[in-house]
């Protein structure tokens, strides 16, 4: 079941360590790129949910709660109203029942109990590990992906945003261009391998949520966003601009940034044939200064000291 993130009220207690520790240890078990099936798994359950329900989701990717962590989950974002009872039941009525039929407490599984609003522990998982400055750049990526609020994005408008030429080891000549885009969308490959078709806008913010874990500077965040989703300029295309280049590098940034129009010919000839074509009229003496021929007349000299007579 897939619930969009703005209609979810998020209670705001003065801290929740649990959702950092959801994040830290989905990063951990899963790693920094898969840390978007936290919002997968959220986002198949209904809102409100039974806390057991979510919290067996969240053992499904090997987050184990601890008792008081998740306690104070079930309490943060208990569900106002009737719970996710299955029989129909009104929560409160049916867990005091329960209580005083076994003898138990009322406060002893009130967190199994009652139900949990899950669209507001997601929007919190997405928002609350991120520093105002990261929340607000992840924010443009999704308005520029997403600008009507539908609350998916297909893969043909990630692939036509994303940009490769951008990539630190694409700059560098280390890795191609796609290499580089198939391993960006190998990170969104399912658990059962299937394919998929779209991602929601949850699971991308997760997504970076898990890559903001190993950043520990703002600006790192931004300029990723920034080169990734082509926030400060247009995206080059891919294909129009390598065509250009005739160079003995196909790959060369430099000639691919002057176009057809201002070939360098450093990038355009070879070595064998650079300087060929030179005459001695093109030749200008200096009207100022001495001839350019200042080692023609320098006399041989021998017998000095080398590094054999040392």
């Amino acid at each position: 079941m897939r619930h969009s993130l703005t209609l979810a009220s998020s209670p705001q207690p003065a801290k929740k360590l649990f959702v950092t520790d959801i994040v830290h240890k989905a990063a951990e078990r899963l790693g920094r790129k898969l840390v978007w099936r936290v919002a997968t798994h959220l986002e198949a359950l209904p809102s409100p949910a039974p806390a057991s329900a979510v919290r067996e989701s969240l053992r499904d990717l090997s987050i184990f709660l601890s008792d008081e962590d998740f306690a104070a989950m079930a309490q943060a974002y208990a569900a106002t109203g009737r719970t996710a009872n299955h029989d129909g039941h009104d929560g409160a009525a049916h867990h005091t029942q329960r209580s005083s039929s076994d003898g138990t407490s009322p406060n002893s599984s009130s967190s199994s109990a009652s139900a949990v609003n899950t669209a507001a522990l997601l929007e919190d998982l997405c928002t609350l590990p991120l520093s105002p400055r990261r929340r607000y750049v992840l924010d443009l990526v999704l308005r520029k992906l997403d600008p009507n609020s539908t609350g998916v994005i297909s893969y043909t408008t990630l692939s036509r945003e994303y940009d490769v030429l951008r990539h630190p080891e694409v700059c560098s000549g280390a890795r191609m261009e796609d290499d580089v885009l198939m391993e960006f969308f190998d990170n969104f490959a399912p658990e059962d391998g299937n394919c998929m078709e779209q991602l929601t806008t949850a699971e991308l913010r997760m997504y970076a949520v898990g890559l903001s874990t190993a950043m520990t500077d703002d600006t790192e965040f931004e300029l990723w966003c920034t080169r990734g989703f082509c926030l400060d300029r247009p995206k080059l295309q891919l294909g129009e601009e390598t065509g250009w280049v005739v160079g003995s590098r196909q790959h060369s940034r430099q000639s691919r940034l002057l176009g057809e129009s201002r070939k360098h010919p450093l990038f355009s000839t070879t070595y064998e044939e650079y300087g060929k074509d030179a005459t001695r009229a093109d030749y200008k003496r200096p009207a100022n200064g001495r001839p350019q021929e200042f080692t023609k007349n320098v006399v041989v000299r021998t017998g000095g000291t080398t590094s054999m007579n040392m």
